[in-house]
C-alpha cells in the first residue's frame, strides 16, 4: 500500500486481500469484495455503499469520482466505468458499462451486454444483448441472503483486509 492509497473499509465489510484497491476507496457496511476484483480510484474517489457484492475479475474504475449505491451485484468479469450506480442493480457476467453512464435503480444488465455513450439508464431497465431495452416491474435485487452467506463464509477460505476502524 502506497501513501497515495487511502482505504476506508467499514468493519462489517469483507474484502479479500487478493482484491486490488487503488487510490481513495471507501467501502460501506456488509459489502463483499471477492479475490481478483479491482477497485481503481486513480481518477477520483470511489465510494461504494452497503450490501454490495463484487465478484472475481470485476473492475470498477471511473474517469472521475464514482459513487456506487447499495444492494448492487457485480458478477464475474463485469467492467464498470459508470460515473454513478444507484441501488439494487444486477450486472451479469462480463457486461461492460462505459464512462459517462449512470445506472439508476433496480436495473439488470445482461451477460456480455455493453452500455456505451453518455446516457442514463432508467429505473427497472433490463438490457440484454441483441434485444431492445425495456422496462418492467420486476422484483428488486434483494441480495441480503447472499451477502449474509458471503460475509460469514468468505473469511473462512480467503485472507481478508481488516478495517482500520
Amino acid at each position: 500500500m502506497t501513501s497515495e492509497n487511502q482505504f476506508d473499509i467499514h468493519p462489517s465489510a469483507v474484502v479479500c486481500t487478493d482484491a486490488e484497491l487503488i487510490g481513495q476507496v471507501k467501502i460501506g457496511a456488509n459489502t463483499v469484495v471477492h479475490p481478483k476484483a479491482t477497485l481503481d480510484a486513480t481518477s477520483g474517489p470511489l465510494v461504494i455503499g452497503e450490501n454490495n457484492i463484487i465478484e472475481e475479475k470485476v473492475v470498477l474504475k471511473g474517469s472521475g469520482p464514482v459513487e456506487i449505491g447499495s444492494g448492487n451485484s457485480f458478477r464475474v468479469g463485469t467492467v464498470c466505468h459508470a460515473k454513478r450506480v444507484v441501488d439494487k442493480n444486477i450486472f451479469e457476467m462480463k457486461c461492460y458499462i462505459a464512462p459517462g453512464v449512470t445506472i439508476n435503480n433496480e436495473c439488470t444488465i445482461g451477460p456480455k451486454c455493453r452500455v456505451e455513450g453518455e446516457q442514463e439508464v432508467p429505473d427497472r431497465a433490463i438490457l440484454l444483448v441483441g434485444h431492445v431495452p425495456y422496462q418492467m416491474n420486476h422484483g428488486s435485487n434483494n441480495n441480503t441472503t447472499q451477502v449474509d452467506l458471503l460475509l460469514k463464509n468468505l473469511p473462512n477460505y480467503h485472507k481478508t483486509i481488516k478495517s482500520s476502524k
